[in-house]
C-alpha cells in the first residue's frame, strides 16, 4: 500500500513535472511564435515601404522635373516657319526657373505652334504659360480660343479664367458667348452677349448678331429679328446678319422684304472680322505665306496699303499663288501704281481667270491708265460672274463706257449700279453714281442735239 502510494506520488510528481515541462514549452513556443510573427510583420511592413518608395519615386521625380517640351515634326512646313518654331523652342530651353519670364517664353512658343497648325502642342504650352505667368491674360485666353475651335468643353473654364483677368474685354465676351451658344448654354450666352453690347459699332454688330442667334435658338423669332436689325444698324455690311434677317422674315411670311434683304446680302461683305487686339498679337506671330496674306488683307481693310503691299510681297517670295498676286495688285492700285498693279493682276488671272474681284481691279487699273476700251471687256466679264454684279464693279464699268464716249451704255450701267448701291444701303456710293448718271444723260442729250 505504501509502495503503491509512493508510485502514485511518483506518477503524480512525474505528471506534474511533465505538465510543468509542457507548460514551459508551450509558453516558450508561443513566445517564439509571437517573435517570429513580429519579425515577419516587420519585414512585410519594410517590404511595403520599399515598394511604396519605388512606386512613388517616379511620380515625385515627374512632379519636380520640368514639363515636357513639345518637339513637333517640321518636315512639311515652310522653311521660315521651321526656323521660327525652333527659335521659340530654344528660348524655352534656356529658361531654368519658374518665373513669369519663363511663362512668357512658353506662351510665345505656344503662339508660334498655334498659328502654324500644331494645335495640341500649343494647348500644352499655353497651360504651362498660364501657370507660370498667372497675371497675363493672353495665355488662358488663347488656350480658350483654341479649345473652342476644337469644340472641347474645357473652353468655358479657360474663358472664365481669362475673364477674371480681363472682365471688361468685350472681344473675349463675344467669343465666350459664341462658345456658350454652340454648347447649348443659351441663358448664359444671352447674358454674355448682352454684357458685350455697347456703343462701339464694330463690337456691337457681333454682340447683337449673337443675341439674334441665341433668341432664335430659344424659339423667340420676334426678338431675333430685333437683334438682327440692331446688328445691321451697327454695321450694314454684316452679310451673315443680313442673311439671318432674310431667313427670319421669310419664316414670318414677309417674302418681299426677305428677298430685298437677300439681294442686299449679295452686295455686302462676306464676313466682318471681330476687332480683337489681343488676337492680333497672335496673328503677328505667323510667318508662313498664309499669314503674310492674312495680314495683307487686314492692312488693306484698314487702309495701310504700303504695309499690305509688303506682306503680299513676302508671300510671293514663298509661292507665286494667284491670291498673293491679286492682293499685291490691289494694294499697288490703291497706292496709285496702276501699271505695277496691272502686272500682278494679270499674273493672278493667268492662274485663276474667273475671279470677279481681280477682274474688277484690273478693269479699274486699265481705266486709270487711260485704256477704257481694254477695261470694258474685262469688267463685263466680271459682272457676268457670281458675286460680280455689284455696285462698285458696275460703277467702274459705267466710268469706262463714259470715258470711251459710249454715253447711252454708260447711263444704262450707271442705273444698274445705283440700284445695287441703294439695295445694299451704300449711300455715298449711290450718290456718286447718281452724279455720274446725270452727267452721262446730260452729255448724251447734248451730243444728240449737236
Amino acid at each position: 500500500m505504501i509502495k503503491e502510494e509512493a508510485r502514485q506520488n511518483v506518477a503524480l510528481d512525474s505528471s506534474a513535472m511533465a505538465l510543468c515541462t509542457a507548460t514551459q514549452w508551450s509558453v516558450r513556443s508561443w513566445i517564439t511564435r509571437l517573435w517570429i510573427a513580429g519579425l515577419c510583420l516587420a519585414r512585410l511592413c519594410l517590404a511595403r515601404l520599399c515598394l511604396a518608395s519605388l512606386l512613388l519615386t517616379p511620380t515625385m521625380a515627374t512632379a519636380q522635373a520640368p514639363p515636357a517640351l513639345p518637339n513637333p515634326d517640321l518636315s512639311d512646313v515652310e522653311p521660315q516657319v521651321a526656323t521660327r518654331i525652333q527659335e521659340r523652342r530654344r528660348q524655352v530651353t534656356e529658361r531654368t526657373d519658374s518665373s513669369p519670364a519663363t511663362g512668357a517664353a512658353w506662351g510665345a512658343f505656344g503662339m508660334s505652334l498655334d498659328v502654324h497648325g500644331f494645335k495640341t502642342e500649343a494647348l500644352h504650352c499655353y497651360e504651362q504659360a498660364a501657370n507660370l505667368d498667372p497675371t497675363e491674360r493672353r495665355w488662358p485666353y488663347f488656350r480658350a480660343i483654341l479649345l473652342a475651335e476644337l469644340s472641347w468643353p474645357e473652353a468655358s473654364e479657360w474663358f472664365e479664367r481669362a475673364r477674371a483677368l480681363a472682365p471688361k474685354y468685350k472681344p473675349l465676351l463675344i467669343r465666350l458667348g459664341n462658345h456658350q451658344l454652340v454648347t447649348g448654354d443659351l441663358i448664359a450666352a444671352r447674358a454674355t452677349f448682352g454684357a458685350a453690347s455697347g456703343t462701339q459699332r464694330e463690337l456691337a454688330t457681333h454682340a447683337h448678331f449673337g443675341l439674334a442667334r441665341t433668341a432664335l435658338a430659344m424659339g423667340n423669332s420676334d426678338d431675333a429679328v430685333v437683334q438682327a436689325r440692331r446688328a445691321l444698324a451697327a454695321e450694314p455690311r454684316h452679310r451673315d446678319a443680313r442673311n439671318l434677317l432674310a431667313e427670319l422674315l421669310r419664316q414670318h411670311g414677309d417674302d418681299e422684304q426677305a428677298e430685298t434683304e437677300r439681294r442686299r446680302a449679295q452686295q455686302t461683305e462676306s464676313t466682318i472680322s471681330l476687332p480683337d487686339p489681343l488676337a492680333v498679337t497672335l496673328l503677328e506671330e505667323g510667318v508662313s505665306s498664309y499669314w503674310h496674306q492674312k495680314r495683307g488683307r487686314l492692312y488693306l481693310i484698314g487702309g495701310d496699303f504700303a504695309r499690305a503691299a509688303e506682306e503680299f510681297q513676302q508671300a510671293l517670295g514663298v509661292a507665286p499663288r494667284a491670291e498673293f498676286h491679286a492682293g499685291l495688285g490691289e494694294a499697288l492700285l490703291r497706292l496709285g501704281k496702276a501699271r505695277e498693279a496691272e502686272t500682278h493682276l494679270q499674273a493672278s488671272l493667268a492662274l485663276r481667270p474667273d475671279s470677279a474681284p481681280t477682274l474688277t481691279h484690273l478693269g479699274f487699273a486699265l481705266w486709270q491708265l487711260g485704256e477704257p476700251e481694254s477695261a470694258i471687256p474685262v469688267l463685263e466679264k466680271a459682272v457676268s460672274l457670281p458675286q460680280g454684279d455689284r455696285a462698285a464693279t458696275l460703277d467702274v464699268l459705267a466710268a469706262a463706257y463714259e470715258a470711251s464716249g459710249q454715253l447711252e451704255q454708260a447711263a444704262t450701267i450707271a442705273r444698274r449700279a445705283q440700284e445695287r448701291a441703294i439695295e445694299s444701303e451704300q449711300t455715298e456710293l449711290a450718290k456718286r453714281i447718281g452724279e455720274r448718271l446725270e452727267r452721262c444723260l446730260a452729255a448724251d442729250v447734248a451730243s444728240d442735239e449737236g
